[in-house]
């Protein structure tokens, strides 16, 4: 059965820190991701959060299904973290350019881009390469449901972009968004639909 613990790392954190941890479709994260496989752990699965407060506290939700996983991960993540605090002027929060699976476009993002820039970052989906299609759905028909519940309930106006990709192991989807919802906040209220969605998704 599987167990969430709050992780609080030892490395302080700020909420601009998470796109360049996470990379372009977790690339940064990918070693350390390959390490938790690789030592016994079966579905890695944990996520940044930042705190409500004035401060902004950055911590990770990890899901786990015993002790010596969840023990396992926050080693993992720790030694991670550590390099990133050591190194984070060498990090590029891009990576290379990857193949595109299924685009959402909600009428966002056309036109001349001049004036306030999207904000654009990228969230690892729990999902395994076997489930992409069907998480899609025909036509794109599951995208659409998700990016009209995104706008109705987050009121975003149709100024939010969803791209589903996949890079060996790894699915992700690209969320971004236009002017005047281009902000982290936006973005973790829209993450956390997107992971209450992929969730009921498994379920089925």
């Amino acid at each position: 059965m599987s167990q969430s613990h709050i992780y609080t790392p030892d490395v302080v954190l700020c909420q601009e820190d998470i796109p360049v941890l996470i990379g372009k479709g977790g690339r940064n994260m990918k070693k350390c991701i390959r390490n938790m496989y690789d030592k016994g752990c079966k579905e890695p699965n944990f996520k940044f959060e930042v705190s409500d407060d004035e401060e902004q506290s950055v911590s990770i939700s990890v899901n786990y299904t015993d002790e010596a996983e969840l023990e396992l991960i926050k080693t993992e993540l720790g030694e991670y973290l550590k390099y990133y605090e050591d190194n984070k002027d060498n990090f590029n929060p891009h990576g290379r350019k990857v193949g595109k699976v299924h685009t959402g476009d909600t009428g966002g993002g056309g036109g001349d881009q001049r004036g306030p820039r999207p904000f654009q970052n990228h969230l690892l989906l729990n999902l395994s390469r076997q489930n992409v299609s069907a998480f899609i759905g025909e036509g794109g028909s599951n995208i659409k449901t998700l990016l009209d519940k995104i706008n109705t309930d987050l009121k975003l106006d149709n100024k939010v972009k969803l791209h589903v990709h996949y890079e060996e192991s790894l699915v992700y989807v690209t969320v971004t968004l236009f002017p005047p919802h281009a902000f982290m906040k936006d973005f973790i209220t829209v993450e956390n639909i997107i992971n209450t969605f992929v969730d009921d998704f498994l379920k089925v």
